[in-house]
């Protein structure tokens, strides 16, 4: 390591050595004495900073971050400031952000705000954005961007709910004095009475759609001329209590590969900031909304946007989850379906509760009476009580295998998630659902019923074909390329 730095300093092949002498610096247990000898020749390793080699000065700067030397910051700035090369500048700010650079924190925003209102050659644009990304993590490093504050919006807007795909009427059949047109997969709603909708169970997710064309060309620039000449900050300014910037992200939805979909996205976010004076801001930490752009079978792009600022407390019980554990919308929407079979004050057991999700959303959509929640899984139990507190509710959990259950009374409904294939074998999973049908007729009343959420249809049907004892009253595809159903099945007298 001696020799890298003595060849720089004899002026031998400075820039291959400034690299060898950069990957030295990686090596921890090393780091430290060559710190100490390169600092020893401090003065002359500062020179470099003014050779007119631009990876020279790179990579010298680079190197000053790592010796950490108060005395280096005010050169290392003074640098960066009279630095002409583009793809160099990032490095120096790099070197900075090893330091105490507080007292260029206003210089750097000021520089910032300054890149963001710039006309950015093309063939900068990739630095400049370089630079800009290190410039906002050294400011939020000692200044967090001030959130905002979601506010009901006064103007009429069309959103979408994103739904279970064929099942938007049960969410726009909860919608009240609300213009609608349901979709495959969602729910397509003109309001001025926003947090009218907002508690829906059954939605996914909420998105707001933007007045420009909804067929966006793959064009960066286009793309986002076109997102800064729509309704987009109407919206964010109808729907926050504070003035710009909002912090941002770009979803793509698209076939590109992840790489060219990162570029993509990172293009069209530094052509946005550009193009709105600074009042949108592109934050992979930080991000309060995020711009949606979904790549159609054309090609094309459909705008949308989503607020992270929204309170959603629709499932805020639901603080304890297990890997196995069903998503609170679909548990939701399984309950909204089976509202029609269900009986008020029915008494309920879930025989595979996992952390409690399927009772509560049950208990939500009709009140009712005792329930009963058995698992297997001890951590699962431990967080069903959790969560069941959280939602003020009242659920007997115990932790037992289902087959080995008593109770001194029968129930009026099993509400249950079955467990999936996972390591069970065709033999193994046939002699569960052979031993759930037999355990079940033991514990429900005479009419008992089984809502049952399954994605092994052929032995639920071979089970029911080969039992005499039950009927089947209907079954609900909810996800026909997992295979999940939602069968509804009656005890026979």
């Amino acid at each position: 390591m001696t020799n890298y730095l003595e060849e720089i300093l004899a002026g031998k092949n400075i820039r291959e050595n400034l690299i060898k002498l950069k990957q030295e610096l990686k090596i921890e247990d090393q780091k430290q004495e060559l710190v100490c000898e390169i600092k020893s020749k401090g003065e002359a390793i500062l020179q470099l900073l003014k050779s007119e080699d631009a990876k020279v000065r790179k990579n010298t700067a680079f190197i000053l971050g790592e010796l950490k030397e108060p005395d280096y910051l005010k050169t290392l700035f003074d640098t960066y400031v009279k630095e002409s090369q583009m793809f160099v500048k990032s490095a120096y700010l790099i070197a900075m952000s090893k330091y105490d650079y507080r007292v260029y924190l206003d210089k750097l925003e000021e520089r910032l705000s300054f890149l963001r209102v710039s006309d950015i050659e093309e063939s900068a644009k990739k630095h400049v954005a370089e630079e800009m990304k290190v410039l906002q993590n050294m400011i939020w490093k000692y200044k967090e961007p001030k959130k905002h504050e979601f506010v009901e919006p006064k103007q009429k807007l069309e959103i979408i709910l994103t739904t279970q795909k064929n099942y938007s009427e049960v969410t726009s059949g909860q919608l009240k004095e609300t213009t609608f047109k349901n979709l495959n997969a969602g729910v397509k709603i003109v309001t001025n009475r926003l947090m009218s909708v907002l508690p829906i169970r059954t939605y996914k997710e909420l998105l707001f759609t933007l007045n420009c064309d909804k067929n966006l060309e793959k064009d960066v620039s286009f793309i986002a001329e076109k997102l800064v000449q729509s309704n987009l900050m109407s919206i964010l300014k109808d729907c926050h209590k504070g003035e710009a910037p909002f912090y941002f992200r770009i979803e793509l939805k698209s076939k590109m590969s992840l790489d060219k979909k990162s570029s993509f996205a990172k293009r069209v976010a530094l052509e946005l900031e550009s193009l709105s004076n600074g009042q949108l801001i592109n934050s992979t930490s930080h991000y309060e909304i995020e711009i949606r752009l979904i790549e159609s079978n054309a090609g094309k792009y459909y705008p949308c946007l989503k607020l992270f600022t929204i309170p959603d407390d629709r499932f805020s019980y639901r603080q304890d989850v297990i890997a196995a554990s069903i998503h609170p919308t679909t548990a939701a929407l399984l309950a909204e379906i089976s509202k029609e079979y269900m009986m008020k004050g029915a008494q309920i057991l879930d025989p595979f509760c996992g952390v409690g999700t399927m009772l509560i959303e049950r208990n939500k959509a009709i009140e009712a009476g005792t329930m009963y929640g058995i698992d297997y899984f001890g951590d699962a139990i431990k967080k069903a009580r959790n969560n069941t507190e959280r939602a003020d509710m009242v659920v007997n959990y115990i932790q037992r295998d289902y087959f080995q259950f008593t109770h001194e009374y029968l129930f009026d409904e099993i509400f249950t998630n079955m467990p999936v294939q996972g390591r069970m074998g065709k033999e193994e999973l046939n002699l569960l659902y052979e031993r759930f049908f037999q355990k079940s007729k033991e514990v429900l009343k005479a009419n008992g019923l089984i809502f049952m959420y399954s994605n092994e249809m052929g032995y639920v049907k071979k089970h029911l074909r080969i039992r005499k004892d039950y009927s089947l009253i209907r079954e609900f595809c909810i996800d026909e390329k997992k295979g999940f159903y939602l069968f509804l099945i009656a005890v026979k007298e």
